[in-house]
């Protein structure tokens, strides 16, 4: 939604909730930054190559885009006018300025070699832009007329928006009911990284239950990992595209989201049985939360949020589509979540990525080609409890990795150890800091706080001044314990 157009040319846009929640990563420590490299034919000019890429992305909506903050709210800042964004500097390794109001997008050349860096943030680029982007540009050096220049408007499309299916008035409930199980491993100090590629005889295993399946390969993979996991139920969390293909199939910009989804086994069903309740719940699960505001898909994943998160990318083999560009690189990506699982499809392999504070994620890596191989072999009408994990397993790759040492279990306090006049919404806490100090100060005080009452209180000192006024309310007005109140709030 555009808020006002003012005179100086600069539009402002309300953050959608997909948005809002990269936003909030990277304010708390995440890089959303994507770096890529390009190597471009000799037949061009270095000149040439900077016009193109100037006019190319000054043509695209998306990276006019800024973030500023009006009051407790952040959003975009569209320009208008011409933008430079060539770096002087190289950009690996560089972050770019959010919160500072910077540009979201930098290019640098690199003569010498004929290689382009590109640093993008994923506000505004996900992996079907970035083709879409190289593809306008390859044109604008081959036409001198780019597609992007008619694309579309990024910020007026809204996006997340879809209509659920029928029989999605139970997907929330479904996920607020989910128990997790007791965590017998302990997590890392340190998050472990990870990435590799699958073995050929996995990854024809993958080819072939596909076609045995009638599911993608990365239905596939879904079943394997559910197979892996000692609890037979894990809430995970799926990186999905909203990109509306009737009117936004040529727009550059970003329209991933996260889908929360139960990933379970039955073990009384086949393994055919299961493969085909996994995709359907998968795309259910990306109707049914589609619909979900910020504030909503928050407190739906409440205090404990995933058992990790998944995403898996088909990659374009670009010397095949390109007379211009090569040799694709992508830098460091998994700096979002700490039990992310990134898999990456290219036409004759599988290459992953994977980044873990919990030894649940290293288990499944390390048991993940011997699953896809042994599925290939056995009879999928069979029951699928005939192949169950037991948690010793996990034990045994935790005491057996090089991972960090574990980390001491938190301290009990209700509230952050931050001082009591600085900025919650710009101090160091995380996403989950807020939704255990929620819980604590509920299960102790028996206050009720929203995340909006957070945001809204400014410091510290604010929103203790809060518990204490809604401690002092009758319970029928504030929902709460009067009980624990009374012997409590003056912890204070």
């Amino acid at each position: 939604m555009m808020l006002n157009s003012p005179e100086t040319g600069t539009r402002h846009y309300e953050l959608e909730p997909l948005q809002q929640k990269i936003l909030y990563a990277e304010k708390h420590g995440k890089d959303y930054g994507i770096y890529f490299t390009v190597t471009y034919d000799d037949r061009w000019s270095r000149d040439e190559i900077d016009q193109a890429v100037r006019k190319v992305m000054n043509a695209v909506e998306a990276f006019s885009g800024r973030i500023i903050r009006q009051d407790s709210q952040y959003m975009f800042a569209v320009d208008s006018g011409f933008k430079d964004y060539r770096s002087s500097v190289p950009l690996g390794g560089q972050r770019l300025a959010v919160f500072g109001g910077g540009r979201l997008a930098a290019y640098y050349l690199r003569e010498d070699e004929h290689c382009i860096e590109f640093l993008m943030h994923h506000l505004i680029m996900d992996g079907d832009s970035l083709y879409l982007f190289l593809d306008s540009l390859e044109q604008e050096l081959l036409t001198k007329s780019s597609p992007v220049l008619d694309e579309g408007s990024y910020f007026r499309k809204l996006s997340g928006r879809a209509k659920a299916l029928p029989g999605m008035d139970g997907y929330a409930d479904r996920i607020r009911q989910y128990q997790r199980p007791d965590q017998t491993c302990r997590p890392y100090a340190e998050p472990v990284y990870g990435r590799g590629r699958l073995t050929d005889g996995a990854f024809r295993a993958a080819v072939s239950l596909s076609g045995k399946l009638k599911v993608t390969r990365f239905g596939v993979i879904l079943l394997a990992l559910a197979l892996l996991s000692p609890q037979r139920r894990n809430l995970i969390g799926v990186v999905v595209s909203r990109r509306d293909q009737m009117q936004q199939a040529g727009v550059i910009g970003n329209f991933t989201d996260i889908a929360p989804v139960l990933l379970q086994i039955d073990d009384s069903t086949s393994y055919a049985g299961n493969a085909r309740s996994i995709f359907k719940e998968l795309f259910q699960s990306i109707s049914g939360s589609a619909l979900l505001s910020y504030e909503e898909y928050m407190e739906l994943l409440g205090y404990h949020g995933y058992d990790y998160v998944l995403s898996y990318t088909g990659m374009p083999e670009l010397e095949q589509r390109s007379e211009v560009f090569s040799r694709l690189t992508l830098g460091g990506y998994l700096h979002k979540y700490n039990n992310h699982l990134q898999f990456n499809e290219y036409g004759d392999h599988l290459e992953y990525e994977y980044c873990c504070d919990q030894p649940l994620i290293q288990h499944l890596f390390s048991g993940l080609e011997e699953m896809l191989i042994m599925l290939d072999r056995l009879e999928l009408s069979q029951p699928a409890g005939d192949t169950h994990v037991p948690m010793a397993a996990v034990m045994e790759t935790a005491a057996s990795s090089a991972g960090p040492a574990v980390r001491e279990e938190r301290s009990s306090r209700w509230l952050p150890d931050i001082g009591e006049d600085e900025d919650l919404f710009h101090s160091s806490i995380s996403s989950m800091d807020i939704a255990r100090m929620i819980t604590d100060i509920y299960e102790h005080l028996g206050v009720q706080l929203s995340y909006q009452d957070i945001y809204t209180s400014g410091t510290l000192r604010e929103l203790k001044r809060l518990i204490l006024e809604r401690a002092a309310m009758p319970p029928s007005r504030n929902g709460m314990l009067q009980s624990r109140t009374d012997t409590n709030a003056q912890t204070l």
